[in-house]
């Protein structure tokens, strides 16, 4: 988990970033890292929206974030 700002947290055991502001995960784009926006508008799904299987898939520290972020028990 990397924080990149307070909007954008990095769960790098799903490989995704996470706009907290809107609550959509997007993957990481290694070729333009930076340009959140746009890949955002291109493959954002809405947290909600994610199956067991991208859930089962965060690793301790990213599944913790998640729980702290949206006061999950």
């Amino acid at each position: 988990m990397t924080k990149i700002n307070k909007r954008y947290i990095r769960l790098n055991s799903v490989g995704c970033f996470l706009d907290t502001k809107n609550n959509l995960v997007f993957p990481i784009d290694l070729k333009n890292n930076h340009n959140h926006e746009l890949n955002k508008i291109k493959n954002a799904v809405y947290l909600n929206d994610c199956c067991e299987e991208w859930f089962d898939s965060l690793d301790s520290n990213d599944f913790k974030l998640l729980k702290k972020i949206y006061n999950y028990k």
